[in-house]
């Protein structure tokens, strides 16, 4: 049973894309490294990893998504936390730092 009722597709499907994603980037690392298929080959393997990973994140944020909420605000609540996780703590984390220096060095003369 799926975990929203408003999601689509079933869990087969799903599994059937992840194994087309990880088999598909499995074959694509080993042609990087070895160069098995050649260019057109590599490029179209690239093309079916790229798809299948696509799929699978848009299954992994249908269920993410709670059922009464609009997408907008779904992907602007994603936006805002990423850029707190990855813009906004670490330049706080800076600043403190920063300031325990320039406290450091006042404090000694």
């Amino acid at each position: 049973m799926d975990r929203h009722p408003h999601m689509s597709g079933n869990s087969a499907l799903r599994q059937n894309v992840a194994l087309i994603a990880l088999v598909s980037l499995a074959l694509f690392l080993a042609d990087m490294v070895f160069g098995i298929l050649g260019p057109v080959g590599g490029a179209m393997l690239a093309l079916v990893s790229m798809a299948s990973w696509v799929v699978l994140t848009g299954y992994w944020l249908i269920s993410l998504k709670p059922a009464g909420q609009s997408w907008v605000r779904f992907l602007a609540q994603g936006v805002v936390d990423f850029l707190m996780v990855f813009l906004v703590m670490p330049l706080a984390l800076m600043l403190v730092v920063w300031a325990v220096i320039e406290l450091g060095r006042l404090l000694q003369g």
